[in-house]
């Protein structure tokens, strides 16, 4: 344990390479064939998301 955790925290590249088998999961469910197109949802979700860091990032510097 002592390469996972250095001085009592958790060790960032060892937590991303273990959160990166997770994607194994999706890899191996996949069949081949297209999915769902999101494509409008994302349009819409990408300057509502910005708009709301920017509001937060305000309300917490004031």
């Amino acid at each position: 344990y002592k390469y996972i955790f250095i001085n009592g925290n958790l060790n960032l590249g060892v937590f991303l390479q273990c959160a990166s088998l997770l994607s194994l999961i999706f890899i191996k469910k996949y069949n081949g064939e297209k999915g769902k197109s999101f494509k409008y949802a994302f349009y819409a979700f990408y300057p509502i998301h910005i708009l709301l860091l920017y509001i937060i990032s305000n309300f917490l510097l004031i």
